[in-house]
C-alpha cells in the first residue's frame, strides 16, 4: 500500500515536472491563480488610505481637479485620473476590478515576452510570468485608486518591450513600422506615468541582445553591442524623449522628481550623497530581488487571526490543486512529444541568461529610485519594486532552475508561489479590516452629530491597525459626510481639516493659533481653536469625541490623545440642522444599533446638558441588554445620575468603574469638573462622589 502511494506521488510529480502550460492553457492557469490571489475580497474592498483624497477631491472639485493634482510633477496622470473618474466616479469596486485586469494583462504580456526570448522553455517561462503576476514585493495593489498609474505603467512597460521584439523580427516594413510605433508609444506611456521606471529601459536592450544571439548566434562582444544598437537605436527615443521633455519643456516643481536637483546634490556633496546612494542601492537591490519573495509573507501572515490563516491556507490549496489539475488534464507533457524536461540541466545557457540579465535588470531598475534619494521598503515604498519585478522574476527562476534535483527545484518554486499567495491574502485581510474600522468609525460619528462646524480641525485615533501619520482617512470621510458640497475651485478648499498623530502636532496645538494646510489639489485652514479630538481606543470601544471639560480617557489611549483631549472643542460638533447621511456604496450599510449607537446618543444629549434624556437612553439600552465593553463609556450616565441626585445609581456605577484605577481617577475629575459655576452638584452627591471616586486624589 505504501509502495503504491509512493508510486502515485512519483507519477504525479513527474506529470507536474513535464507540464509545459503552453498556449491558452498557460494563460488560463495564469487567470485562475491570479484570480485566487487578488479577487477573494474584491467586492468588499473600499478606499484605502491615500485613495480618499483622490476620491474626495474628484467628488468636490470635479474630474478636472486631477490636472491640478499632478501639474507639479507628472501631468500625464491628470489625464488618466480624469478618464478613470469620468467612468468610475466614487464607486470603489470598478477601481479594484480595473487594478486586477491591468495586473493580469501585464502577466499575460510577460508570458508572451518570456516565450519570445526562450521559446523552447515553455514551463520555465510560465513560472516567470506567474511570479511576476503575483510578485509579493508590491503590496499597494489594495489601494485601487492611487496606484492605478503604477499598475498600468508596468503593463505598458512589458508591452513596449514585447512589441519592440516583434518589430525587430518582422520582415515586412509596414509591420516593423506598426510594431515599432506601438512600442515607442507604450514606452512613453509607462515612463510618463511612472518616471522612476525609466531604469527598465536597460532591460529593453538586454532583451534585444538575448533575442539576437538566439537568432543569429554569438559574436565577439563589440560586434554584439553594435548589432544591438543597429537593431534597436530607434528605441532610444523613449528615454531621450522623456528626458528632453522633463529638462527643457516641463518645469518640475517637486524636488523629489527633479532630476537636475538630485545630481546637483551629488556634485555638491559627492562623498555623503554617494555613500547614501550606495547603501540605499544595496538595500533596494536585496529587497527587490531576494527578500521580496519571503519577507512580506513573514511580516503579514503570522499576525493574522487563526480563522483568517485557515482561509488563506484554503486559498493556497486551491492554487496548488489548480496547478495539479492543469498538469493532469490540460498541460502538454514533454514525455508525450519526445522532448526532455524543459528545465533539464543539459541546456544550462538559458538559466544563466535568465539569472544574469534578470539581475542586471533589477540593478538598473532600482537606480532611478536611488538617484531620487528613496529606498525600496516594503512598509511604505513597495511600489518601487514593481517595475523591476519583471527582471526579478526572470532572475529567481533562472537561479532556481540551476538546482540539480528536480524535486527540490519544483519544491522551491512551489514554496515561492505559496509565500506569494499567502502574502497577498494577508495584506488583503488586513486592509479589509482597516477599511471596515474606518467605515464603522464614521458611521458612529453620524450618530454623534448632525454635522461639523466649518473650520473644524480633527485629530483622530483609529482602532485595530497601525495608523502612523495617516490623515487622509480622517479629513476625507469627514468632508464627504459632513461637508459634501461641490467646490469647483482649484485647489479645493475644504471646511474640515485634519492633523497627523505625531510629536510636531502636539507642540503646534499647545502653542495655539493655526496654519494653512495645502497639498497638490486641496487646501484648508488648520484652526487649533476648533480642534476636535476623536479616539476609538480599542476595537471593542465606541468612538469617543473628547470634551475638554471631561474627556473620555482610557488606559488604551496613546499619550497624544491623553494630552490633547484637554484642547478638544466639543462645540465643533453641531447637533442642529439636517442629519448627515453617508454614501452607502462607500461607507456600507448602517451598522446595527447596538451599544455604541446608544452611547453616542447619550453623549449628544450630554453635550446640550439634557440630563434626563441621558438617563432615558440608559434605561432604553438596559431594556435591550446593551452594555459597554469599555467601562469608560458608563461616564455620561454617571454624570447624569450625579446631576439629578440619584445616589443609588452613583453607587452602582462605582462598583463598575472603580475596578480600574485609571477610570476611577478620571471619574473623580469628571465629577469635580461638573461642580462648577454653571451648575453645582447637590451636597450629598458631592460628598458621595468624593468618598467613592476621589479617595487619594
Amino acid at each position: 500500500m505504501v509502495r503504491k502511494k509512493s508510486q502515485l506521488v512519483h507519477k504525479l510529480t513527474q506529470k507536474i515536472i513535464c507540464s509545459t502550460f503552453s498556449g491558452w492553457h498557460g494563460i488560463l492557469l495564469l487567470i485562475v491563480i491570479s484570480a485566487l490571489t487578488y479577487l477573494p475580497h474584491v467586492a468588499d474592498f473600499n478606499f484605502y488610505r491615500d485613495d480618499w483624497y483622490y476620491i474626495v477631491d474628484g467628488f468636490s472639485g470635479g474630474k478636472g481637479i486631477f490636472h491640478t493634482m499632478f501639474a507639479i510633477d507628472r501631468p500625464a496622470r491628470g489625464y488618466l485620473f480624469e478618464w478613470l473618474f469620468r467612468w468610475f466616479g466614487t464607486h470603489p469596486l470598478p477601481y479594484h476590478v480595473s487594478t486586477y485586469i491591468w495586473r493580469l494583462l501585464s502577466g499575460v504580456a510577460a508570458l508572451a515576452l518570456f516565450r519570445f526570448l526562450w521559446p523552447e522553455q515553455k514551463q520555465a517561462t510560465f513560472w516567470m510570468a506567474l511570479l511576476f503576476t503575483i510578485y509579493p514585493g508590491y503590496q499597494w495593489w489594495i489601494s485601487g485608486v492611487e496606484y492605478q498609474p503604477m499598475i498600468i505603467s508596468v503593463c505598458f512597460q512589458v508591452l513596449s518591450i514585447l512589441f519592440m521584439l516583434h518589430a525587430i523580427k518582422a520582415n515586412e516594413y509596414w509591420k516593423k513600422f506598426v510594431f515599432a510605433s506601438i512600442s515607442i508609444l507604450s514606452g512613453w506611456i509607462y515612463i510618463f506615468f511612472v518616471d522612476y521606471a525609466a531604469g527598465m529601459e536597460a532591460l529593453r536592450f538586454f532583451c534585444v541582445y538575448l533575442f539576437l544571439i538566439h537568432e543569429e548566434g554569438k559574436r565577439p562582444f563589440f560586434k554584439q553591442i553594435f548589432m544591438v544598437l543597429r537593431k534597436a537605436w530607434v528605441y532610444l527615443l523613449i528615454p531621450v524623449g522623456y528626458l528632453f521633455w522633463n529638462l527643457f519643456l516641463f518645469q518640475n516643481q517637486r524636488p523629489e522628481t527633479n532630476i537636475v536637483g538630485h545630481f546637483h546634490n551629488l556634485f555638491s556633496h559627492p562623498f555623503s550623497t554617494g555613500a547614501n546612494w550606495f547603501i540605499h542601492f544595496v538595500r533596494s537591490l536585496l529587497n527587490t530581488a531576494i527578500f521580496s519573495w519571503i519577507v512580506p509573507f513573514y511580516e503579514h501572515f503570522f499576525s493574522l487571526p487563526l480563522r483568517q490563516m485557515a482561509f488563506g491556507i484554503i486559498i493556497v490549496a486551491m492554487v496548488l490543486f489548480s496547478i495539479l489539475l492543469f498538469s493532469l488534464l490540460i498541460g502538454k507533457k514533454e514525455a508525450e512529444i519526445g522532448r526532455p524536461s524543459i528545465m533539464a540541466l543539459d541546456q544550462i545557457s538559458w538559466q544563466k541568461e535568465a539569472f544574469w540579465f534578470g539581475l542586471l535588470g533589477v540593478i538598473f531598475g532600482v537606480l532611478p529610485i536611488i538617484i531620487a534619494n528613496r529606498v525600496v521598503l516594503f512598509s511604505a515604498y513597495s511600489h518601487y519594486t514593481l517595475p523591476a519585478s519583471l527582471a526579478a522574476s526572470m532572475m529567481i527562476i533562472g537561479l532556481v532552475s540551476l538546482v540539480k534535483e528536480p524535486v527540490f527545484r519544483y519544491g522551491i518554486v512551489t514554496s515561492i508561489i505559496v509565500f506569494s499567495v499567502l502574502a497577498h491574502f494577508s495584506i488583503a485581510e488586513k486592509a479589509l479590516v482597516e477599511e471596515q474600522k474606518v467605515q464603522e468609525f464614521w458611521w458612529q460619528m453620524t450618530w454623534r452629530a448632525n454635522t461639523m462646524d466649518d473650520g473644524t480641525t480633527i485629530l483622530a485615533q483609529f482602532p485595530g491597525f497601525h495608523q502612523g501619520e495617516e490623515k487622509d482617512i480622517v479629513w476625507g470621510p469627514a468632508n464627504l459626510i459632513f461637508a459634501p458640497g461641490y467646490d469647483h475651485s482649484q485647489p479645493v478648499k475644504y471646511p474640515i481639516t485634519a492633523v497627523p498623530i505625531n510629536y510636531v502636532t502636539t507642540k503646534e496645538i499647545m502653542i495655539g493659533g493655526g496654519d494653512i494646510w495645502d497639498f497638490r489639489s486641496h487646501s484648508g485652514h488648520l484652526d487649533y481653536g476648533k480642534l476636535l479630538v476623536l479616539s476609538q481606543p480599542t476595537t471593542s470601544s465606541c468612538v469617543h469625541a473628547m470634551d475638554a471639560r471631561w474627556p473620555r480617557l482610557t488606559r488604551s489611549d496613546n499619550d497624544q490623545i491623553l494630552i490633547l483631549s484637554y484642547y478638544s472643542n466639543i462645540n465643533t460638533l453641531l447637533l442642529d440642522g439636517e442629519k448627515a447621511q453617508p454614501i452607502d456604496y462607500i461607507f456600507g450599510e448602517e451598522p446595527v444599533h447596538e451599544w455604541c449607537y446608544y452611547y453616542q446618543k447619550a453623549e449628544m444629549a450630554l453635550q446640550v446638558e439634557n440630563w434626563d434624556e441621558v438617563l432615558a437612553i440608559a434605561d432604553e439600552a438596559a431594556v435591550l441588554d446593551f452594555r459597554p465593553n469599555d467601562r469608560s463609556e458608563w461616564m455620561p450616565f454617571l454624570q447624569a445620575a450625579a446631576f439629578v441626585g440619584d445616589e443609588d445609581l452613583v453607587r452602582g456605577y462605582a462598583s463598575i468603574i472603580n475596578e480600574d484605577q485609571f477610570l476611577r481617577r478620571n471619574a473623580c475629575f469628571t465629577l469635580r469638573a461638573m461642580d462648577g459655576d454653571s451648575y453645582a452638584l447637590q451636597p450629598n452627591i458631592r460628598e458621595l462622589g468624593e468618598e467613592l471616586y476621589c479617595h487619594g486624589y
